[in-house]
């Protein structure tokens, strides 16, 4: 089978990760995968060299690189010529349904990865274009009845399907937590939180913040708490949580590490995930915490009670407070206690959401249509 892959861009969220990790799987499963990415410069990419990878390189602020980079889809479609175009977030699948007009592809999936997936105009888009697509999906069932509830689709027209781990490479290794941590600094008496994500507001890392410095005096003075953020953003809101960290006299607890490439060790660095965010379509790099035995404290939004069910630590978005209490339940853990919610999280995680079932799942999709 020849498959397209369209992502709007290739930065560091989940779903630019997942696209890669798929076309990964399906150029294992023997298919032909290209992979168009819309927006910037990538930052993450396939693993495999198989994979056809394609960067428009359109900047939303230039009229000019939308018409070059619409030669350049029209271009690479009319040359792969594919059997199914999967397009991923809505830009991407807003394109790939109005050049299927013109290109004609057999097929065509789209899958929005946002809690907020059509809100607004995006609602009125999505059902206007929705008959140019033969199936529209979301990574959770929470998801699936928000969108359908803001887009008034029909209900067989949305479908759920989750997201996949590699759990082989999302797996906890105490050779890298300590090279991880002697190479940053951390000894082995510290305590380290861990947080992965954009720096954007969705993710909402001054609720993590503030919850950070509710901690103080609440865990033994003998082990020193730091948070490391992984994760990039805009200038403005990186300032604006350099600012918040200095404000709140955090300066020697909070680093921020930018863009981290090798996030398996990162997780198992730490000894406890958190995730702060306001919303989630799944919450991919919590099973990528879970399936690394961290016990994980996360925010009840989207999918994410979906992916965490009793193995983990869930409390209400927007309230550092409860936040803060969370962490420190899941700080005050024995080591055995932590071993075993961590091996009950990878359990969960490697039973309902592996990447190799997630492909498979997707292969049949594309099948079926």
């Amino acid at each position: 089978m020849k498959i397209t892959l369209v992502s709007t861009q290739l930065g560091m969220g989940g779903a630019e990760n997942l696209v890669c990790n798929l076309a990964d799987q399906f150029i294992a499963k023997d298919h032909e995968v290209q992979l168009i990415s819309l927006l910037g410069e990538p930052v993450v990419l396939p693993n495999s060299t198989a994979v056809r990878v394609h960067n428009l390189r359109i900047d939303k602020r230039k009229p000019s690189t939308w018409v070059t980079g619409l030669i350049y889809f029209i271009q690479v479609i009319r040359s792969f010529r594919p059997d199914v175009v999967h397009a991923h977030s809505f830009h991407s699948i807003v394109m790939t349904r109005l050049l299927r007009l013109l290109l004609r592809y057999p097929k065509l999936i789209s899958t929005g990865h946002h809690q907020r997936e059509g809100e607004g105009m995006e609602g009125v888009l999505y059902r206007l274009t929705d008959g140019l697509s033969d199936i529209t999906t979301t990574i959770s069932k929470k998801t699936t009845a928000a969108f359908l509830e803001r887009t008034r689709l029909r209900p067989d027209r949305v479908i759920t399907v989750y997201n996949g781990v590699d759990i082989e490479k999302f797996q906890f290794s105490e050779n890298a937590r300590q090279q991880w941590r002697v190479g940053n600094g951390v000894a082995n008496s510290d305590t380290v939180l861990v947080a992965i994500g954009r720096l954007s507001p969705e993710k909402d890392f001054p609720n993590l913040l503030h919850a950070l410095k509710l901690l103080e005096g609440k865990v033994p003075e003998d082990h020193r708490l730091v948070l490391f953020i992984a994760g990039t953003g805009s200038d403005q809101v990186r300032q604006h949580l350099d600012e918040l960290v200095e404000g709140l006299y955090l300066q020697s607890k909070v680093i921020f590490l930018g863009v981290h490439h090798d996030i398996p060790a990162l997780l198992s660095a730490a000894d406890v995930f958190a995730l702060s965010s306001s919303w989630e379509g799944f919450g991919l790099v919590v099973a990528e915490a879970m399936a690394c035995e961290r016990v994980v404290v996360a925010t009840d939004c989207g999918g994410v009670r979906e992916v965490v069910g009793e193995a983990g630590f869930l409390c209400p978005p927007r309230n550092a407070e409860a936040l803060a209490l969370s962490l420190q339940t899941a700080l005050a853990l024995s080591p055995q206690a932590r071993l075993a919610l961590g091996q009950q999280a990878r359990s969960r995680v490697a039973e309902q959401y592996s990447l190799d079932s997630a492909a498979e799942k997707w292969l049949d999709l594309y099948r079926a249509l």
